[in-house]
């Protein structure tokens, strides 16, 4: 079951198809490699397009609710677990804000597409990750000002 889901996602192929090229060592022609640069760099772009396609201003309470919850376990778990990496594990410089720094990172693209496939609701889960994308953006510079003066 999870085989046939797995061979029939792009993303996931893709990332087969490219780590066998990689360990057998074959070298693209610069014409494949440019193909690939344009359709790479015209993956954010679409995914925000996506998200601003099923986005929502008007929530009600409930959905505010739902998404509060999810937003305040993520980033409390995400925060508590960074300052644990921060300040158990050897102090460097540019590693020990970066650990701090990964686990507040916005909730990935890719969780809309999933929704959509499984039947949730596609209109909470853009709202959520758009949210997070704001919330993490400051949360990341905050760290980035703290941990380096920036």
């Amino acid at each position: 079951m999870i085989g046939k889901i797995l061979v029939k996602s792009v993303p996931f192929m893709s990332y087969i198809i490219a780590l066998a090229i990689n360990l057998m060592g074959i070298s693209l022609p610069g014409v494949v490699t440019g193909v690939i640069d344009v359709v790479a760099s015209a993956n954010m772009p679409i995914a925000f397009l996506l998200l601003g396609l099923v986005i929502e201003i008007r929530i009600n309470r409930e959905e505010v609710r739902h998404i509060a919850k999810i937003l305040l376990v993520r980033y409390i778990v995400g925060f508590a677990f960074g300052i644990a990496m921060y300040f158990f594990l050897p102090h460097h410089p540019v590693l020990s804000p970066m650990m701090l720094i990964i686990f507040v990172l916005p909730i990935s693209m890719s969780s809309l597409p999933y929704a959509i496939q499984f039947g949730y609701d596609a209109r909470l889960v853009g709202t959520a990750n758009n949210l997070s994308i704001i919330i993490s953006f400051f949360l990341i510079w905050s760290v980035a000002v703290f941990s380096f003066g920036i």
